[in-house]
């Protein structure tokens, strides 16, 4: 059994855009890049940089509690109006109705291109083994996940779930409609692992 540190969903799912600021990346090393006068020996502009682009690094784990604890602060005041199964159904239907299926799938869509594509972007959120990896399969065992763990410390299990998890088989329609995704358990309702599975029909 191969042991990963990383993942391979396409974007959950869009966080990164949104939700790590820019200081990640110079918090990794990738802004000493830029950081000198000159590039191969071309001298390259000085702009003087908007405050809203400046570095703010904080670890993954301080992002996501950041990202994510106001949205449950206030996910729980609805629920209170609400009650907690409309409003889970509420943001479910909010998933099926904002990821759609992929209308024009790529002739050539690569699946092992797909799988492999956020290992390096997801390796700090989320650990797991591999238990299988073909060319039209990938199954794994999570054992641990930055997005249920907040919430769980949160009290907030069932609101991850619908939020989070309940999109995965959502987001693999949208890269292609021949991808099929199952699991029977996750970390964020209190099972000991996820098992994720992708399989691809040709």
């Amino acid at each position: 059994m191969k042991k990963e540190k990383s993942i391979t969903i396409q974007s959950r799912r869009n966080f990164i855009k949104t939700a790590i600021p820019a200081c990640s990346l110079s918090c990794m090393g990738i802004g000493s890049l830029f950081s000198a006068n000159s590039l191969f020996g071309q001298e390259i502009d000085n702009e003087e940089e908007h405050k809203f682009q400046k570095d703010w690094c904080m670890s993954y784990e301080k992002v996501f509690k950041y990202r994510y604890s106001y949205y449950i602060r206030i996910m729980k005041e609805m629920e209170k109006n609400l009650g907690k199964n409309n409003l889970l159904n509420m943001i479910k239907r909010a998933n099926d109705d904002s990821i759609l299926p992929n209308p024009s799938p790529d002739p050539d869509f690569d699946f092992s291109k797909y799988i492999s594509g956020g290992k390096e972007m997801y390796k700090n959120m989320m650990t797991w083994d591999i238990i299988e990896e073909t060319d039209i399969k990938y199954e794994i065992k999570a054992t641990e996940c930055l997005w249920a763990k907040v919430y769980r410390e949160k009290d907030a299990g069932d609101l991850g779930f619908a939020t989070v998890c309940y999109a995965d088989a959502l987001w693999a329609k949208s890269a292609h409609p021949n991808i099929k995704f199952t699991r029977t358990k996750t970390l964020m309702q209190g099972d000991s692992h996820c098992d994720h599975c992708w399989e691809f029909k040709r």
